[in-house]
């Protein structure tokens, strides 16, 4: 506040009277309203109410404001902006500009502001004030609400309540209405043409039988959606179910690029929550995908008149024809497992894309071979998906949706204890426990950690890393330092910190290794083929060429090839290095898809910080709501929060 006082004093007092007085004339400098209510304030020297008293006297000549003041405050933006993501609560917003005033600002916002809840007065209030000053008429869509089993967290009992739904084919014709700038940068319309005559030039199996191919201008009105899903702590005790879509094509941020579906705390779901809430929404996306607003109520029966639904029914959900069709669902291996009911890793037919086995049938058809060339597995296309689904899930109900449309994402597969996740977690134990196991290591495992950690740094200043790991600790790499051959190893890091510190390693492992050594040799090459693979998907457009996709290929096969003759090395000589678990079979998959798609586009890393936002939502309404009723709270906020995101110039993050 201090800041932004002697800011503002600055330059509405200094400048007009000093600095400008040489370069303006001396007629405009006495006709300058800047000017004469800048004279006006400092000879009068107040503040607060009676600057107010004073401005807002006609004889006092006063009432002329500075052009700057009709436009919307930044220092206003940023004070909702905390408030509607639910990092401030409201009271601190009221008392800041309030303050903000009585060091001199003046701006209409402010006022509002600070007038909340009757100068603070009534602390209650003060939410609900900030809502009807700056959002008088919220007009994004209400959510649904679909009555759903849960259970009491305190009583353990079974109960019903109303849980919030936001329908997808009502946020498609909502904010085709409403804010049409959005809806083209969200469903990114102007690339509809591109990726579908990429799509059909790829041979993309998705097409085959798809009903949106019976649409003559399917290639440019037919907007490619995705489904995420995903748990996220927001207490200690409880997390939240986050459910949200949005176009692959998009590239925007998160907020900008996802949109609510559904959020339910799962310390009070029960087995037959969400089974209400996934019929809404298989009804909701065959609207989306028919591009007209529904006749028939989730059931197939008429709408009623008394039905919120009952105005709109027949009518195109827009003008210009658009329409959506669920191409992708995302999600880490958990969600697949335990909401979508896919086979869990441990199954014995792991995979929906293929007929690999976990540890049963011939040695080639087991998951854990992943050299390219020793594998014999039977890869699934649409058909064989529609005939035997590996899935009862209500999603795969939809009209053209089969398993086929379940990918898994760089994010989870490659950086979130992922492939690279193990690639890096193992080499630096290699490196810092040379020494085999039951013998005293020569250099203490710390030193030659810091020596590692030196060089990493070294190498993001050379490189100008803006992804940066903070600190690398052995407890990073192996839980337990007194017992470092217990567990496999594998770094535990955020995925966009185990992107950018692959490139380091392989850097200090050029440096440090010896090439004299097989092992070294066969590190450095995974390692090297397994950087210029994301390489090759970052720099790549929306599809890869196909000199790039054999690229891809071949970068990726080495990798194996040295990965696997590590693990074989690693058995042989009874070490825990260089695990092989189903990512690694799974970012097979991840490449080979490539050719239909590049990956980069869903990396995820915008849908782990859409939940991560959710959840600072929950923790805004958590004090004084039960857990049933938080997810009917966090919709309402969110509500707000897009408001203020589509309707005040400059409201940022």
């Amino acid at each position: 506040m201090f800041v932004y006082s002697f800011l503002f004093r600055t330059v509405f007092f200094c400048t007009p009277l000093r600095s400008s007085s040489r370069a303006m004339p001396k007629r405009s400098m006495e006709h300058s309203p800047i000017n004469a209510w800048a004279d006006t304030v400092k000879q009068k020297a107040l503040r607060g109410p009676a600057l107010q008293k004073a401005l807002a006297d006609p004889s006092s000549g006063s009432n002329s404001r500075p052009p700057s003041l009709e436009r919307d405050s930044a220092l206003a933006n940023k004070l909702l902006s905390l408030w509607a993501h639910g990092q401030m609560p409201a009271t601190l917003v009221r008392e800041l500009a309030h303050l903000a005033m009585l060091d001199g600002a003046q701006h209409a916002d402010l006022q509002r502001m600070a007038k909340c809840g009757d100068y603070g007065a009534t602390d209650g209030n003060i939410a609900k004030s900030l809502q009807k000053a700056f959002c008088k008429a919220v007009d994004i869509i209400e959510p649904i609400q679909v009555e759903v089993p849960c259970v009491d967290p305190k009583t353990n009992s079974k109960e019903v309540v109303e849980a919030p739904l936001f329908l997808p084919h009502m946020w498609f014709s909502s904010l085709y209405h409403s804010v049409p700038e959005q809806f083209h940068s969200l469903f990114a319309t102007k690339n509809l043409e591109k990726f579908s005559k990429g799509a059909k030039t790829t041979g993309d199996h998705r097409l085959q039988g798809h009903p949106m191919k019976g649409l003559a201008d399917w290639r440019s009105k037919v907007a490619p959606l995705y489904v995420h899903g995903d748990g996220v702590e927001f207490q200690e005790r409880d997390s939240l179910m986050v459910w949200s879509f949005g176009c692959v094509l998009c590239k925007f941020s998160s907020l900008d690029g996802h949109v609510l579906l559904a959020v339910f705390p799962k310390v009070c779901t029960s087995a037959d929550t969400w089974k209400p809430l996934e019929k809404w929404l298989v009804w909701s996306f065959t609207s989306l995908l028919a591009g007209v607003h529904p006749a028939l109520d989730p059931d197939g029966k008429n709408l009623e008149e008394g039905s919120v639904f009952y105005p709109m029914r027949g009518q195109p959900l827009t003008s210009a024809g658009f329409r959506g069709s669920l191409w992708s669902i995302q999600g880490d291996h958990d969600f697949f497992s335990n909401v979508l009911k896919l086979p869990h890793w441990q199954n014995e037919q792991p995979c929906w894309e293929c007929d690999c086995t976990n540890n049963t049938g011939p040695l080639r058809k087991r998951f854990k071979i992943i050299q390219p060339h020793l594998q014999n597995w039977v890869y699934v296309d649409t058909e064989t998906a529609k005939a035997r689904p590996r899935s009862c899930h209500a999603l795969f109900s939809i009209p053209g949706v089969t398993t086929q449309m379940v990918r898994g994402d760089g994010l989870h597969i490659l950086w979130k204890d992922g492939v690279v996740s193990h690639m890096l977690g193992s080499t630096l134990h290699y490196i810092c426990w040379k020494e085999p196991p039951g013998t005293p290591q020569i250099v203490k495992p710390c030193e030659r950690l810091a020596i590692v950690w030196q060089q990493i740094q070294q190498f993001y200043q050379a490189n100008n890393s803006h992804t940066r790991l903070t600190n690398l600790k052995l407890t990073m790499i192996c839980k337990n330092q007194r017992t470092p051959f217990a567990q496999r190893p594998h770094l535990h890091a955020k995925a966009s910190e185990t992107k950018h510190l692959a490139p380091a390693v392989l850097a200090v492992c050029k440096a440090l290794l010896d090439r004299d050594s097989e092992v070294d040799r066969h590190i450095v090459c995974a390692l090297e083929n397994i950087c210029q693979l994301v390489d090759i998907f970052d720099s790549a457009d929306m599809f890869l060429t196909p000199a790039e996709y054999d690229v891809a290929l071949t970068k990726a096969r080495c990798f194996f090839d040295a990965y696997a003759w590590l693990n074989r090395w690693a058995n042989d000589n009874d070490k825990l290095h260089f695990h092989i678990v189903l990512k690694f079979h799974t970012c097979w998959h991840l490449v080979r898809n490539s050719k239909f798609l590049n990956p980069r586009c869903r990396w995820c890393f915008n849908d782990e910080d859409f939940v991560g936002r959710v959840s600072t939502l929950a923790k805004s309404c958590i004090s004084g709501v039960r857990s049933t009723r938080l997810a009917s709270k966090l919709a309402s906020k969110y509500r707000v929060l897009m408001q203020l995101r589509f309707t005040r110039h400059g409201f940022g993050d």
